[in-house]
C-alpha cells in the first residue's frame, strides 16, 4: 500500500536556523531581499494595557489579499528591568489555520517560530499572544517593548518579505461594568459606571450599550462616549414600570470586548391610602356605614365652626350636617395624599337661608374652579343635604379645597376624599 507523505513543514530549515545563528540572519535576510519583491505583509503589537501587574501582547497579522504567509517568524525584545517572565502562545488565527508556536527564551527577548505540518495559509488577525509578568516596581505600560526581525514563509515555501511595526498600539478594552444599586423598586433608576483598561485616545471611545429586561419597562442609552485621555463612563438606565420583579442586565462592547452588569427590581408594593373624612365645624363622628369622620381639621386660613339645631333630611346621617364651617371671603382647606386621581365629595346643607340668592359660591379644587355660582338653597332647598362629587388629579401631593364667596359666606358641613 502506498503511504501518503506528510505535506512540508513550511518555513524552510534556513527560517529555523535564525533562532540560533545571528550571522545566518543576516546573510538569510539579505538574500531574500534580493530575490523576492515587497509582499504588503506585517507584524504589529496591539494590547489592551496594563491589567494586575501583568499586560497581554497581541501580536497581529496584517497581509493584502493573496499575500497571507504559511509561517512565520519574529524577536519579541521586552526591558528585563520591568518584565520578570514572558509566556507566548498561539492566536486564534494561529489556531484556525492549524499552526503552533515553537519560542527560545534569550535576556529580554523570545525569538519565535509560528508554523505547522501544512500549507494553510495564515488569516490577518492575532496570530499569537504574549503574556507579560512585570515587576513590582514597574507602573503603567513598560517603555522598550519591540517587535523585530520578522520574515515570513509562503505557502509554496518561498520566503516572503514582511516588515513590523514596533510601535505598542494600545487598544482599550472595557475592563469593569458595575451597576448600583443592586436593587431597586420600581419606577426607578440605577447608575452603571464602566472602567476601560487603557485611557481613550483621539477623539474618545464609543463603548456600545446594550441591555435587556423581561416584564421591565426601561430605558437605556445605545452608547456611551468615554472621553479622550479617560477610563471611566457612567450612564443611567431608568425602569419606569415592572409588570413582575426581575433582572436587568447591560452590557458595554468595545473593541471585541464585553462585560455585563445586573441588578434587580422589585415591583411596587400596592399602597393602601385610607380615605380622608372630616366632620367640618364639629367633633368625631362615626356614621351608619361605621366609617368614622374625623373632628374638624385641614382648615387653612381659619374660619368659624357652627352649629344647627335644624333638622336634616335626605340623609341617613343628619349628624353630618348640623355642624359647619363658614368663612367670609374664601374658606380653604388642605390635606396630604399620594398622586393619583381621587374623588372628592363635598356634603352642605343650607340652613340659615330660605330664598334662592342669599348664599352664591365658587368651588375651586388644585387651583381648577368645577363649579361656579353653587346655590345651596336653589338645587335642594333648606335643611336638606347636598352632596357634590369631583375627580381631582393630585400631582403635588396635596387636594387643596377653596370655597370662593361670592354673595354671603361659603360655608361646608363635611369633606371626604377617596383614593
Amino acid at each position: 500500500m502506498r503511504q501518503t507523505q506528510p505535506s512540508p513543514r513550511i518555513p524552510c530549515t534556513a527560517i529555523h536556523n535564525l533562532i540560533s545563528s545571528p550571522v545566518s540572519l543576516f546573510i538569510a535576510l539579505f538574500i531574500l531581499l534580493t530575490q523576492v519583491g515587497w509582499a504588503q505583509v506585517s507584524l504589529g503589537l496591539s494590547s489592551s494595557g496594563v491589567q494586575s501587574s501583568s499586560m497581554v501582547l497581541n501580536i497581529v497579522l496584517n497581509s493584502v489579499a493573496g499575500s497571507e504567509p504559511a509561517a512565520l517568524q519574529w524577536t519579541l525584545a521586552y526591558p528585563t528591568a520591568s518584565v520578570t517572565q514572558a509566556v507566548v502562545t498561539a492566536g486564534p488565527q494561529a489556531t484556525a489555520a492549524a499552526k503552533s508556536v515553537t519560542c527560545k527564551a534569550g535576556p529580554g527577548a523570545q525569538t519565535c517560530i509560528l508554523d505547522g505540518l501544512n500549507t494553510s495559509k495564515i488569516l490577518n488577525g492575532i496570530v499569537a499572544t504574549a503574556t507579560l509578568q512585570l515587576s513590582s516596581s514597574s507602573t503603567g505600560t513598560p517603555s522598550g517593548i519591540l517587535l523585530t526581525n520578522a520574515l515570513a514563509a509562503s505557502t509554496a515555501a518561498k520566503v516572503v518579505t514582511i516588515s513590523t511595526n514596533s510601535a505598542l498600539q494600545i487598544v482599550p478594552v472595557v475592563h469593569s461594568l458595575q451597576c448600583s444599586p443592586a436593587s431597586i423598586t420600581a419606577p426607578a433608576s440605577a447608575s452603571c459606571a464602566l472602567t476601560l483598561s487603557a485611557p481613550a485616545s483621539g477623539s474618545g471611545a464609543v463603548v456600545s450599550l446594550g441591555t435587556a429586561a423581561v416584564g421591565i419597562t426601561f430605558s437605556s442609552p445605545a452608547a456611551v462616549t468615554v472621553t479622550s485621555g479617560q477610563t471611566t463612563a457612567t450612564y443611567a438606565v431608568n425602569v419606569s414600570a415592572a409588570s413582575t420583579s426581575g433582572t436587568v442586565t447591560t452590557t458595554a462592547s468595545l473593541n471585541g470586548s464585553s462585560v455585563s452588569s445586573s441588578f434587580t427590581v422589585q415591583t411596587a408594593p400596592v399602597q393602601t391610602v385610607a380615605p380622608i373624612r372630616v366632620n367640618s365645624g364639629g367633633p368625631q363622628y362615626t356614621d351608619v356605614n361605621g366609617y368614622v369622620w374625623s373632628a374638624d381639621y385641614g382648615y387653612g386660613s381659619g374660619g368659624t365652626a357652627a352649629s344647627t339645631p335644624a333638622s336634616i333630611s335626605g340623609t341617613t346621617d343628619p349628624a353630618l350636617y348640623q355642624t359647619y364651617r363658614w368663612q367670609s371671603g374664601t374658606l380653604q382647606y388642605q390635606f396630604a395624599i399620594p398622586n393619583g386621581t381621587h374623588t372628592v365629595n363635598l356634603r352642605f346643607a343650607e340652613t340659615a337661608f330660605s330664598a334662592i340668592g342669599k348664599r352664591i359660591f365658587n368651588i375651586v379644587l388644585n387651583g381648577q374652579t368645577v363649579r361656579s355660582n353653587i346655590d345651596i338653597f336653589s338645587v335642594v332647598g333648606a335643611n336638606k343635604a347636598l352632596v357634590l362629587t369631583f375627580p381631582v388629579s393630585v400631582t403635588n401631593g396635596k387636594v387643596l379645597i377653596q370655597l370662593v364667596g361670592v354673595v354671603q359666606n361659603p360655608k361646608i358641613n363635611a369633606i371626604e376624599i377617596i383614593p
